[in-house]
């Protein structure tokens, strides 16, 4: 009678194991990305009263880490003080790239008092991994100088780390959580969408939700999705908003309403808040032509007539790079380290590495226009100047782009050409000669035309593939990324006084030019701070003096905002990077600057 007894209760245990429910409570969604160079250090994520409470009875069992590396050591812990010991422990037998879970011996019975959850590192690698999204409970690091609370940093507060604990119970709660929403960029005047992510911190699967919106703190507006979202997992939603129009950042706020119909258990992490921008790169998207022509070639002059045209009808949203390379072009008009090159007869030339066609007045110019239109992933500026106390061997240049839209594991690279306008010596073998048709001129000039020769390419710098690490791989919308190097003028330049500098944002996933900008003439001077990503007219100087930022002789509105968007009171600065938009009633110009 005591065997059936003891078989039945073993049953009735494995049965009760059997339904009980787990899931993941996090802060963090989409991929993981690598945070910081620390090999060794601490992370954890605070799970506050409010949150806690939704949970009274359920049980802790583990912790579940995202690493952006294998490392050789891993513990994971949970605690009620980051400054006590911890109330459980527990070490990895491994860990590698990727989400490790770790369960503890014994679990912890939730009391609906806050705690910490966490891990130890340590290895030959930097491990520590980050998800998509903001939380100001979701990063907590000690890397060995006591723990920081990165996501209150108010120039750039850091992205939620990959950390969630394992709950599990007979029943749980259906919590969802809304995380994921990011700054919009949007061209005045033009319709967007707004997009997050829903989190289903359940067991359950759900199939609908209700999300509110408000912008610029109009009344609520709702809109209903049908979506399903498995159990413990993830989903990208997104809501489409009419066109405004507006030159300055204004806030808009998404809120998840329901789930399956039902308000979720923790309203904590329903709604998040961002920034709608109109940043003043969208438009200014321009167009390469890479012209592959020589003198000795009687029908290259087409390819003259046709960059004048484009530059006539496009201004400078045209840019010209004229490489010679037709057979028997003397050496010193010849640009070896410009190593991109098509096939194909000549005359020739490619637009932004996506089009082929003939140079000429009538070819290139709808091929221009397409690219235009087409436009691009982020603004390009540019600076180049030699430099105040060098010898003239060199150009100090500086690339800074602002990227439209977030990218992860992107390969956009920064690539630099010098080019030479007003070369002079040289006679242009031209096949117009007596020509009835007309051609810029060229069938009033003798077969072999002294003509001066510009956008002569003498030097590239990582033309072919980019430069490396020249733009990181995760980068975020309306951020700012500056390069700066030195660039050697090649000994053939005839004059400095006639060059000019090209940067070229290349899309090395597809391999096409997305954008590029031009310095003509390049000066003596010395780089001054980041200027207007786009500016018709010279930008105010602007410093940060006492912790407040000013322009000196600027008349008009100045306001700071963190790399992130965030509008921040314009006194007591700590140090950091912001942005600054100033303002004079007709005309808007964004710096990035350093304090």
């Amino acid at each position: 009678m005591k065997r059936i007894l003891s078989l039945l209760v073993l049953v009735l245990l494995f049965v009760s194991a059997a339904d009980a429910k787990f899931t993941y409570l996090r802060y963090y969604g989409g991929t993981l990305n690598g945070y910081g160079t620390a090999v060794a250090g601490k992370g954890a994520i605070y799970v506050s009263a409010e949150f806690a409470k939704c949970y009274v009875g359920k049980k802790v069992t583990g912790v579940r880490v995202g690493l952006s590396a294998n490392t050789d050591e891993l513990s994971v812990f949970l605690t009620r003080s980051l400054d006590e010991a911890p109330l459980l422990t527990k070490a990895a037998e491994f860990a590698s790239s990727g989400n490790n879970t770790v369960k503890f011996d014994s679990p912890y019975e939730i009391t609906g008092e806050a705690f910490y959850v966490g891990y130890e590192f340590k290895g030959e690698t930097a491990a520590m991994a980050v998800g998509d999204s903001y939380d100001t409970n979701g990063n907590w690091t000690d890397l060995g100088s006591g723990w920081v609370n990165n996501a209150t940093n108010a120039v750039s507060p850091a992205k939620a780390l990959a950390i969630a604990l394992r709950v599990e119970g007979d029943v749980l709660p259906m919590d969802a959580a809304l995380t994921g929403v990011n700054n919009v960029a949007v061209r005045s005047g033009n319709s967007f969408q707004m997009t997050g992510r829903i989190l289903n911190l359940s067991a359950e699967k759900i199939t609908n939700v209700r999300v509110a919106y408000s912008v610029n703190g109009e009344e609520e507006k709702f809109a209903d999705i049908e979506q399903t979202i498995g159990e413990r997992s993830e989903a990208e939603i997104t809501v489409d908003h009419d066109a405004i129009v507006g030159t300055e950042p204004v806030s808009y706020t998404m809120r998840l309403v329901s789930v399956n119909g039902e308000a979720d258990a923790y309203a904590g992490n329903n709604s998040q808040s961002a920034y709608v921008l109109f940043p003043n790169t969208e438009a200014v998207k321009r167009v390469v032509m890479e012209e592959f022509t020589g003198i000795k070639c009687g029908y290259c002059p087409r390819g003259i007539v046709g960059i004048r045209t484009c530059h006539e009808r496009f201004g400078d949203k045209f840019i010209a790079i004229a490489k010679h390379c037709y057979s028997g072009t003397p050496s010193e008009l010849q640009a070896s380290t410009y190593n991109y090159n098509i096939g194909g007869g000549f005359p020739k030339c490619i637009i932004d590495r996506r089009y082929q066609c003939d140079p000429g007045p009538t070819k290139a110019p709808p091929y221009v226009s397409a690219q235009l239109g087409a436009g691009c992933s982020a603004g390009v500026d540019l600076e180049a100047v030699f430099p105040e106390d060098g010898d003239g061997s060199q150009i100090d240049v500086r690339a800074t782009t602002q990227f439209l839209s977030s990218y992860s594991n992107s390969q956009f690279r920064f690539a630099f050409a010098i080019l030479e306008d007003s070369v002079k010596g040289y006679t242009q073998a031209n096949n117009y000669y007596g020509s009835s048709a007309q051609m810029g001129g060229f069938e009033k000039l003798p077969s072999h035309a002294a003509i001066n020769l510009d956008h002569v390419a003498r030097a590239g710098f990582g033309v072919l593939n980019g430069i490396e690490n020249s733009i990181p791989a995760n980068v975020d919308e309306f951020h700012t990324v500056t390069y700066a190097t030195k660039l050697d003028i090649p000994a053939n330049v005839q004059s400095k006084d006639y060059l000019r500098v090209v940067v070229l944002l290349l899309d090395t996933s597809t391999g096409r030019i997305d954008n590029a900008a031009e310095v003509a003439y390049v000066k003596t001077g010395s780089l001054s701070a980041i200027r207007d990503l786009k500016a018709d007219s010279p930008a105010p100087d602007v410093e940060i003096r006492n912790g407040k930022v000013v322009a000196d002789g600027f008349a008009g509105t100045i306001q700071v905002y963190s790399v992130n968007g965030m509008r921040l009171a314009n006194e007591s600065l700590a140090h950091g990077v912001y942005i600054v938009r100033l303002t004079n009633g007709k005309q808007n110009f964004v710096k990035r600057i350093a304090y």
